[in-house]
């Protein structure tokens, strides 16, 4: 996992193939309507006005085929964050949904506009969550293939 400051983009953008392509988005996803927004080589952004949720409500997510990248752009949240290994499988990897759900332990980790934060297929997460009461804030998701 990696958590900085969209003004640090430019040092993770070599990093893999499609991060280039994502964080170039990002510089002015401020601008874009929600929704679906095809990047370029497999990398998609889904621009969201999200509420947040309790912690726990929801099991952790995590993807095979995907690498997330998900930037605030107003409000703030938090996100539990595990190691996907360490975690407990509650529904199997649906290939199809690129996804599989589970349990375990979490580490809260808050965010706010300006903070991104990068899940790889071993960070187990659930995103949206409160920090303390419930709040609504806007999210893109950016998912740049393996």
């Amino acid at each position: 996992m990696i958590l900085d400051k969209i003004s640090q983009a430019a040092r993770y953008a070599d990093m893999r193939p499609g991060f280039k392509e994502a964080f170039e988005f990002l510089k002015n996803a401020g601008a874009v309507e929600c929704g679906r927004h095809e990047l370029g080589n497999g990398v998609y952004a889904n621009v969201m006005d999200v509420k947040t949720h309790e912690t726990g409500k929801v099991p952790f997510e995590a993807h095979r085929q995907y690498i997330d990248i998900q930037y605030l752009l107003a409000g703030h949240s938090a996100f539990a964050w595990a190691h996907t290994p360490a975690l407990e499988t509650v529904t199997p990897y649906d290939e199809a949904k690129d996804a599989e759900f589970l349990e375990g332990k979490r580490a809260m980790i808050p965010v706010e506009a300006g903070d991104f934060y990068v899940l790889f297929p071993e960070d187990a997460h659930e995103p949206h969550c409160t920090l303390g009461e419930e709040s609504a804030y806007r999210v893109v998701v950016v998912k740049v293939p393996v």
